[in-house]
């Protein structure tokens, strides 16, 4: 993840849940792999054009956004869940993209011209 994605994460951590700093270190490596299986899974689903797969990898990716305190990017991904429910495939995965890059994970959507 982008050094300023994993600040604001460590600093939601401590603000909101307590977290101790050295459980954040983990707390990220385990986020960014489950950020992986939600793209993963939304990718899957765009290349099926399945608007409901897409809508429900969109919705996950919003509350797991949500829980990490990245609100900005939570709403984005909103945006794509409303995109994926409508069928707009091309404009749901232009803003995966764009969320993939600014959280410093553009490898899933991305590959294999998506």
């Amino acid at each position: 993840m982008r050094p300023e994605i994993l600040r604001r994460l460590g600093l939601f951590l401590r603000r909101e849940l307590g977290m101790p700093e050295e459980d954040m270190e983990a707390f990220a490596a385990l986020a960014e792999e489950s950020l992986g299986a939600v793209f993963a899974a939304l990718k899957t689903a765009l290349e099926a054009q399945d608007a409901a797969g897409a809508s429900d990898a969109a919705h996950g990716l919003k509350g797991s956004l949500r829980n990490m305190g990245l609100v900005d990017l939570a709403e984005s991904a909103r945006e794509m869940e409303r995109l994926a429910e409508q069928g707009e495939f091309a404009a749901c995965r232009e803003k995966a993209v764009a969320i993939e890059d600014e959280l410093g994970l553009a490898t899933t959507t991305q590959k294999d011209g998506l």
